[in-house]
Formats: structure tokens, C-alpha cells, sequence
């Protein structure tokens, strides 16, 4: 070799590698385009016929992984803050909370609005960026990622935190199957009860005292290590807001807020609404008499939780135990324990 050649290469700078691992070998057809209210569509479509493996562009845990508005999706969180989501898949080959490799394959491409492709987005904090640039090199790792690279070792995560607010008056056990279903199927680390302090939506009915709907939960999670009630509703004058709770959790955590449909339906009512959906994702329980159509008009897409419909009820159990009916089998054992104890909706 030349001498002259030996020094071009020994000063030429190395050109570093490509960040990610294309998902699917084909090219993108459908190119970044944000539009439309529900930022969860900003993404690509890369070419693949139906059931070409899709591969996790680098390292990370599964969030999520089942159906959204009846397609299939998995979401990676890669660390620092970013996320990819591959959508309208065929079949999910992996779990929530499972760690995958670069490359691992996630489950089989399918259809995206009449086209076979993968649907991919990128996601970094609260902001969607193009990943198509990111695939071919031309975005750099974005900055909240560090070095975002093939691998990832070793793995560090933000908190993944279901909050599952309500009166609770009483807690029952709808509330414990809905965090159930949220902690196993969303990968979470733990579920978090929050009663609501002054919950504006109950202004001028009858509600219990805060403190005796903090104690009832607190006993009505006992016994799950993955359950946590929290008392900073409670503890906080004024109304409680869902959006200034939101305010109080670090911004590095992924919230997921867990709520039965006919709660969802009625998030457009809430106050500051949309920077509620900004915050968090919603993971929904099905009740009866709600539509999920009527839920998916009202906020959107949303993640829903596989559980029986249940009919249970504050109202209702209040209600029984008036009438001098037994809760037993509707509400823990601990909390029934405690409304006797308190006199709680006494009989008669």
C-alpha cells in the first residue's frame, strides 16, 4: 500500500456506526408526516410483506405489547427517555416488562391502511421525531438519549407507573382487577392507588372523609407488592385536579392512567383535559353500558385492559351495606373490617 494512502487513512475519521438496526429490510413508503390530533400515528411505513419478523432497532424493555384500537403494537423504552412503537403487526412475540436485544425479533409485520408495511414511530420525552432520518444516519441519537447504540448495557429505566385514582368510598375490587390487568399486561412497575382529596366531580354529594377513604385503600392494596396507595391527594387543600397530581411525579416516569370506560368518556370535561393526555397514556377497563367507541371518540386511542365486566360500584356498595346487605366477595376483607369499625354507611 502507498505511503500517501496510509496517511489518508490513518487521519481520516472514523465514521461511526449507525445508531439502530433497520426493523424490517424494506424502504419507508410512507414518509414522516405529522398530522391530526393523535400524535400516536406520527411515524413511517417501511415496506414488508405480511409477516416479515420485525426486529427491535436497539436494546430496551417492552412497555407495551398487545392490541390498540383492535391492531396489534409493541413500544420499546430504550432508555433516557426514548421510545419506538411498531404497529399493525400480525403477531407479538414478546411480553411487557421482558428486556430485548438489538435486533430481537418483536412479532410479524401486517397491514397499514391497505398496504403491506410496519408502522414505526420514534418517540423521545413527549416529542415525536422522524425515525426514518434516524435509520438511515441522517438524525443523530437525539440528545435526551445519550449515546443511544446497538446495545444498551447496562439497562436503566425511568419508573413505569400506573396511577389508578378515584373517591374510593369504598375501594372495591373492580379497582384491584383494573390495577391487576394494568401491572401484568403494561409491563408496569407498580400501580399506584390514589385516593382523591376534595374530587371536584362529587362537589355538593355526600362523600366520605378523606381520611377514612385514605385508610380504606390503603388497607384494600395491602398484600400486593406491586399495589402502593399514596396520600398527596389527601393531603392537599382545595380541589383535587387529576392534572396538578400529574404535575407532583418526576416528568422522567412513564404514567399510564388505569380508569374504568365510563371515567375515559368523560376525561373531555376534566379540567385541562388535554394536558392530562399530553402526560400520560390510558390504559381502560371496560363497564357496563359504555362503548368503547364512546371512549375512543371522547380521548383517542387507548390502551384497553383484558378484564371481566363488572358492575361493581361505590354507589352500589354503599347502597347494600345501607340496605344491611353483605359486601363480602365486592370488597376486600380489610376494607369491610375498617367500615364496621368506622360505622361507615351504617344501616338505616
Amino acid at each position: 500500500m502507498p505511503h500517501w494512502l496510509v496517511l489518508i487513512l490513518a487521519l481520516a475519521p472514523l465514521a461511526p456506526a449507525c445508531p439502530a438496526i433497520p426493523p424490517v429490510p424494506g424502504v419507508v413508503v410512507r414518509p414522516f408526516h405529522p398530522e391530526g390530533t393523535y400524535s400516536g400515528h406520527w411515524g413511517v411505513d417501511l415496506e414488508a410483506a405480511t409477516g416479515t419478523p420485525v426486529r427491535a432497532v436497539a436494546a430496551g424493555v417492552v412497555t407495551f405489547a398487545g392490541p390498540v384500537a383492535g391492531r396489534l403494537s409493541v413500544t420499546l423504552h430504550h432508555g433516557g427517555g426514548v421510545r419506538t412503537s411498531y404497529s399493525y403487526l400480525t403477531v407479538i412475540s414478546v411480553v411487557g416488562g421482558q428486556l430485548v436485544a438489538a435486533g430481537a425479533i418483536l412479532g410479524a409485520s401486517g397491514v397499514d391502511r391497505g398496504a403491506e408495511a410496519l408502522h414505526l414511530s420514534l418517540r423521545v420525552g413527549r416529542a415525536y421525531l422522524d425515525p426514518g432520518r434516524w435509520l438511515d444516519c441522517r438524525l443523530a441519537p437525539p440528545a435526551a438519549a445519550g449515546h443511544l447504540a446497538p446495545a444498551l448495557p447496562p439497562y436503566a429505566s425511568p419508573v413505569r407507573r400506573g396511577i389508578l385514582g378515584g373517591t374510593f368510598d369504598p375501594p372495591h375490587l373492580a379497582h384491584l382487577v383494573a390495577g391487576e390487568a394494568a401491572y401484568r399486561e403494561l409491563g408496569l412497575d407498580v400501580v399506584t392507588f390514589l385516593p382523591a382529596g376534595r374530587p371536584w366531580q362529587k362537589a355538593g354529594l355526600e362523600v366520605s372523609s378523606a381520611r377514612h377513604r385514605w385508610e380504606m385503600t390503603r388497607r384494600a392494596v395491602g398484600g400486593a407488592e406491586y399495589f402502593a396507595a399514596d396520600d398527596r391527594e389527601v393531603g392537599r387543600d382545595g380541589w383535587s385536579y387529576t392534572v396538578d397530581t400529574l404535575a407532583t411525579f418526576p416528568d422522567d416516569e412513564d404514567l399510564v392512567l388505569v380508569l374504568g370506560a365510563d371515567a375515559a368518556a368523560g376525561i373531555p370535561t376534566w379540567h385541562s383535559a388535554a394536558a392530562v393526555l399530553d402526560r400520560v397514556r390510558l390504559a381502560v377497563m371496560d363497564r357496563p353500558g359504555v362503548e368503547r367507541q364512546a371512549v375512543e371518540s371522547a380521548v383517542g386511542a387507548v390502551e384497553w385492559l383484558h378484564t371481566p365486566l363488572l358492575g361493581i360500584s361505590g354507589t352500589m356498595l354503599r347502597a347494600r351495606r345501607r340496605a344491611g346487605l353483605s359486601l363480602r366477595y365486592l370488597v376486600p376483607d380489610a376494607v369491610i373490617a375498617y367500615i364496621e369499625a368506622a360505622g361507615l354507611y351504617a344501616p338505616g
